[in-house]
């Protein structure tokens, strides 16, 4: 969230560059860092690791992350090369916008967790700028649900909503007021004098 209040979606960065990436990929930023990316990782450092499950990213991601809680060399080396590709994204991002907030809303950040926010922040802290990284904060995402469709949901409610003028009563316009004067000025010049009675 940027200090003008609007969000922003990075995915490009032509400086990364990785020998397993296909060429169409290369420079994209979640190439590297979705699930897909880190066992692409995984499988470069460590090949026949019992940690990589081919078919299932969902459990190698998690057998990566209870692994290098436990000091396994190969998934911490997952992990900081993770960092490494996607702290070069966000040092992009951050000294660009100048950001006030980054939020890390993906499974694969919550299953990494503080780990990967840990050397992703210590890396940064060398590469961004020193202003724009002491103004800006990096947190993981506590939602429980995928905040890309909800976010997606919400646009298409709020568009719905505004095209049938569903919105709340606040943001709504107030009725023109005529040329000539209010409604209530109208009606009260039409209306006949009442005389009172003695």
């Amino acid at each position: 969230m940027s200090a003008c209040n609007r969000s922003w979606r990075l995915k490009h960065l032509s400086r990364l560059m990785k020998p397993s990436v296909q060429p169409s990929d290369q420079g994209c930023l979640e190439a590297y860092v979705g699930a897909p990316g880190i066992l692409q990782t995984l499988a470069g450092l460590a090949p026949k690791s019992p940690l990589l499950l081919r078919e299932d990213e969902a459990r190698t991601i998690a057998a990566i992350a209870s692994a290098a809680q436990q000091g396994d060399p190969v998934a911490a080396s997952v992990v900081i090369r993770t960092a490494v590709y996607l702290s070069a994204g966000l040092t992009n991002l951050i000294n660009t916008i100048n950001p006030d907030r980054v939020i890390m809303g993906s499974w694969v950040a919550k299953e990494l967790g503080v780990r990967l926010l840990e050397e992703i922040l210590s890396l940064m802290k060398r590469q961004t700028l020193e202003l724009p990284f002491r103004a800006v904060q990096v947190v993981l995402s506590d939602m429980s649900r995928n905040p890309v469709s909800l976010g997606t949901a919400t646009l298409v409610l709020e568009e719905y909503l505004a095209k049938n003028d569903r919105r709340p009563h606040t943001e709504r316009q107030q009725p023109a007021v005529a040329k000539n004067g209010s409604e209530a000025e109208k009606t009260l010049s039409r209306a006949k004098p009442i005389r009172s009675r003695r």
